[in-house]
């Protein structure tokens, strides 16, 4: 007859304890607490266009948005790409107004264009003769 030895069959019962593991989280969290930088990334200064004939918008380059390939800049109508790719810097503000219908990536292109022409802020509005 063959005799189990009850010392050596023990159940798995153990109970896994949870604290090793709630240690390393908490340790993660505060090593990616302190690991974090919070830097200020690059952007540009955007303001709602001033109704009428302010003497801020007066001095303000208006540059208008009507479709994807063209671009009116003061009155003046050019190859939106043209102006991507040409030299002229643009000092002190811009006013961007857009035609409804215009996707937004196109006007997000423009402020960065204008950003990256020089322009210190763009106030942002609606062309004249949409909307009424």
């Amino acid at each position: 007859m063959l005799r189990l030895n009850s010392g050596l069959y023990q159940s798995a019962s153990r109970r896994i304890s949870l604290t090793p593991l709630i240690d390393v989280v908490f340790i993660l969290l505060v090593f990616f607490m302190l690991e974090t930088s919070f830097r200020n990334e690059g952007g540009i200064e955007l303001s709602g266009a001033a109704g009428g004939g302010s003497p801020a918008s007066a001095r303000a380059l208006v540059v208008e948005v009507f479709d994807t390939h063209s671009i009116w800049l003061d009155g003046i109508r050019m190859p939106f790409v043209d102006w991507q790719q040409a030299d002229g810097g643009i000092s002190g503000p811009a006013e961007l107004r857009s035609a409804p219908g215009i996707p937004i990536q196109h006007i997000v292109t423009t402020m960065d264009t204008l950003h990256d022409k020089g322009a210190t802020t763009v106030r942002l509005g609606e062309a004249r003769g949409f909307g009424q």
